[in-house]
C-alpha cells in the first residue's frame, strides 16, 4: 500500500464482520488512525508498522474476551469485545465463572499494553478493568447468589468483603467509569481482604492521573446504542 487511506482499509479488512467484537475493534482503530498517523510524523513505512502492532494487539484481545467467560447466552453476535455482563445475570445461576486461562492472557496482555501509551484506548481500558473486577468478584463469591449467602451464613465468606467487590465491580458499568471514585472502591475492597492484580491499579491509576474529573468511555465514540 502505498498511502495512508490504503493501509488502513487493509487494516480494518482484517477484522471478520462474523466474529464477535469487531464493530468495535474497528471502531478503536478508527479511533487510533490519527494518534498513529502524528506519531509517524509522515512516514508511512512506520505507520503501517504501528499499525500492525495496534492490529495484533486488538486482535488478541478480541479473542482473550470471547474466551474469558463462559456464558451462552452473550456468545450471539454483538458489537463488542466485552461481554460487559449483566448484574442480574451475575447474581444468578447464569453466569459460571471466568476461564482461568483466558484471564492470565488478559492480564499479561494489558501488561503489554501498558507498555506502548500510544496504544491507549477508553474502551480497552474500560473492558478490561471491568472483567478483572468481575473475574476477582467470582474468584471469592463463586456460584450465584443464593449458594454465596449460605456460605456468608455460614461463615465461611465474609460479606463484607464480597459487598465491597461488588460495589466496586458495579463502579466500573455504564456508559462511563470514573476512575478516582472506583480506586475508592476498589481500596475500600482491600480493605476488607480483596486481593487485585497490580494491573488493575495501574489501569486506574494512569486514567485518575489525567484529573480529578477524569472519565473512561466504555465505548468508542462510534458506536450506537444497538451493540450490534
Amino acid at each position: 500500500m502505498n498511502n495512508h487511506e490504503g493501509v488502513e482499509s487493509l487494516a480494518l479488512g482484517r477484522f471478520d464482520e462474523r466474529i464477535i467484537g469487531t464493530g468495535e475493534c474497528r471502531d478503536i482503530l478508527r479511533e487510533l488512525f490519527p494518534i498513529l498517523r502524528k506519531r509517524a510524523e509522515d512516514d508511512l513505512n512506520r505507520y503501517q508498522r504501528d499499525l500492525e502492532q495496534a492490529c495484533y494487539f486488538v486482535r488478541e484481545l478480541q479473542e482473550i474476551f470471547l474466551l474469558v467467560y463462559w456464558q451462552p447466552e452473550v456468545c450471539g453476535l454483538r458489537y463488542t469485545m466485552y461481554a460487559w455482563p449483566n448484574p442480574v445475570i451475575v447474581m444468578n445461576s447464569g453466569y459460571n465463572g471466568t476461564n482461568p486461562d483466558a484471564y492470565e492472557r488478559l492480564i499479561d496482555a494489558m501488561a503489554n499494553y501498558l507498555r506502548y501509551p500510544w496504544l491507549r484506548h477508553d474502551a480497552i481500558d474500560a473492558s478490561a478493568i471491568s472483567a478483572i473486577l468481575l473475574a476477582e468478584l467470582s474468584a471469592a463469591a463463586p456460584g450465584n447468589a443464593a449458594s454465596a449467602f449460605i456460605r456468608w451464613a455460614s461463615g465461611t465468606l465474609r460479606k463484607s468483603r464480597t459487598d465491597a467487590m461488588s460495589e466496586a465491580w458495579k463502579a466500573s458499568l455504564g456508559s462511563t467509569i470514573h476512575p478516582s471514585e472506583l480506586k475508592q472502591r476498589v481500596t475500600a475492597a482491600e480493605g476488607q481482604g480483596a486481593s487485585y492484580p497490580p494491573i488493575l491499579h495501574a489501569l486506574i491509576d494512569r486514567a485518575a492521573a489525567k484529573g480529578p474529573h477524569a472519565t473512561i468511555r466504555t465505548r468508542p465514540m462510534f458506536a450506537d446504542d444497538r451493540h450490534s
